[in-house]
């Protein structure tokens, strides 16, 4: 029984094993006439090359491709090229120290000089801006001498003028008889250093120190020294300071004191 089983079962795989050949064999027909009916596509030039014949007798041409980088890697140093390397690195830090130090000098020195040029250009915008309050103020003092000089003319004309008038009235009353002429003239003098003295206390002292030193000088000193003495003090006082003329300034001093005369306060 076991015998007729090993018997079947070998017959079943060689007919098995039959059958796969034969499968196996008409698959690679089939296949060799699909290829055969296909044409095949064509290989590209680097391909070609491949399988061209190559003829070894003659010189491979040149390579198309591109030669790609190699990394070349350096040689191990020595340790004596490995201390030059050292010193050499501390050489050129050492020499860039120095430039750095130079430069920071040079820098220092830049803004010194930076410094000078600003403060000097501070002092000479500082001249300029005095300088132009000086020639202001010199204007304003020019104006105002020209105003006074001015004003003094015209005081000097108003003083002639009432002189005038007050000589005319003195004329007058001297071609009237009197039993007095002596009177008459002084009460004409009185009435007209009254009058000189209510015209020069309207004036400014350099005004009125300039007319003073007109009649000083004119051969008129007694009457300059009357009109002072008529003043109030300060205003006296004030004109006799605007006289420059020391010696001038003295004499009418002096006069003045010798008269004695009550001043008001």
């Amino acid at each position: 029984m076991k015998k007729l089983l090993m018997i079947g079962i070998y017959g079943l795989l060689i007919l098995g094993l039959s059958a796969g050949g034969t499968l196996y064999l008409r698959q690679q027909e089939a296949a060799k006439e699909t290829a055969a009916k296909q044409t095949p596509d064509a290989l590209p030039e680097s391909a070609a090359d491949l399988t061209a014949e190559v003829d070894v007798t003659q010189p491979l041409p040149p390579s198309n491709d591109v030669e790609l980088p190699v990394a070349v890697r350096p040689g191990e140093m020595s340790v004596e090229e490995i201390v030059k390397y050292g010193l050499g690195l501390k050489d050129r830090e050492a020499a860039i120290r120095k430039r750095e130090e130079a430069l920071r000098r040079t820098e220092t020195q830049h803004r010194m000089v930076l410094a000078d040029i600003t403060g000097e250009q501070r002092e000479v915008e500082g001249l300029v801006a005095q300088a132009r309050d000086q020639r202001m103020a010199a204007e304003q003092f020019a104006a105002q001498a020209q105003k006074e000089r001015l004003k003094s003319a015209a005081l000097l004309k108003e003083v002639e003028e009432r002189k005038q008038k007050i000589e005319m009235e003195r004329q007058k009353a001297g071609s009237k008889p009197s039993a007095d002429p002596g009177s008459n003239m002084e009460v004409n003098r009185e009435a007209n250093v009254k009058e000189m003295v209510a015209v020069f206390e309207g004036m400014s002292p350099e005004s009125a120190s300039a007319v003073i030193k007109e009649y000083a000088n004119g051969g008129k000193m007694e009457m300059a020294v009357e009109i002072l003495a008529k003043m109030e003090e300060r205003k006296a006082s004030s004109i006799l300071d605007a006289i420059k003329d020391e010696k001038l300034n003295s004499e009418l001093l002096a006069k003045f004191l010798e008269l004695k005369k009550p001043i008001r306060l």
